[in-house]
Parts: C-alpha cells; structure tokens; sequence
C-alpha cells in the first residue's frame, strides 16, 4: 500500500465505497421485499467493509492492521452470504442484476483484501517496507518481529 497517502485513494476502498452505494440503492427499492433487520443487516456488512479498510490502513500495528483487513473481508462475505441465501426468492427475480453486481463487488473487495493481508503478513526481510507504513509509524514504534 506503499503509494497511498490517504485511504480515499486505495483502489479496495473505493470499490467497498462503490459497494455500498449499490447495495444502499437497493435497499431504497420501495418494493424489496425484505424484512428490516435483513435491510439493517446488509446495510450494516456493506459499510463496514470501507470502514474497516480505512481502520487497517490506519493502523500503525501490523497485528491492528491485518485484524481490520481480515474484519473487512468477514463483512465482504457476510454480504455475499446474505444475498446467496435469498437470490432464488421469485418475489427478488427483478433485483437479480443489481443483487449480482453487489456479489462481484463483494468477491472483488475480498480478493483484494486477501492481497492486501498477504502482502503485510509476510516477515520482516521480505517486506518491503510501504511508504505509508514509513511516514505514518509512531516514533519509537517496534517493528513487529
């Protein structure tokens, strides 16, 4: 993430932002037919995917760090799971699209992140150190070991 100098830029975060926005104009469809806490709960799994993406690349810890990510890509596949339970429901046949697109971008946001983890787990000599891990370490902070 070593080219990043603020979360808005990285290219996981604005697909999750995109994400959400889909799913949030679903769930303004007058006619969906789903309960409220399903709406609340997808609404809930869609924008905890930026918001915690934004809580690891803000994280000085490697250990913080690779917890949001790991909690990003959880709610990325809480959005999957939730809209693969219900897309066989006739009364959904007409959302199919919108509902498919929010999959993809779910499935999308989750390879990213599993990228992302990948590249910061990997031990101390075979990281490169990111740019953005360099300006933003707290001084007198202890590389992880």
């Amino acid at each position: 993430m070593g080219k990043y100098q603020k979360f808005e830029d990285l290219p996981v975060w604005q697909e999750a932002a995109q994400l959400y926005n889909v799913v949030h104009d679903l769930l303004e469809q007058r006619d969906l037919p789903l309960s409220a806490s399903f709406r609340n709960q997808l609404d809930r799994a869609a924008i905890s995917i930026s918001n915690n993406i934004v809580e690891g690349f803000e994280r000085y810890g490697l250990d913080e760090q690779l917890s949001a990510i790991r909690t990003a890509r959880g709610s990325a596949g809480e959005v999957r799971s939730m809209l693969s339970a219900i897309k066989d429901r006739p009364k959904l046949t007409r959302y199919s699209g919108e509902m498919q697109r929010i999959v993809a971008l779910a499935e999308s946001c989750g390879r990213q992140l599993v990228g992302w983890a990948r590249a910061v787990d990997k031990p101390p000599g075979e990281r490169q150190s990111s740019e953005s891990e360099r300006v933003r370490r707290e001084p007198g902070a202890r590389p992880r070991s």
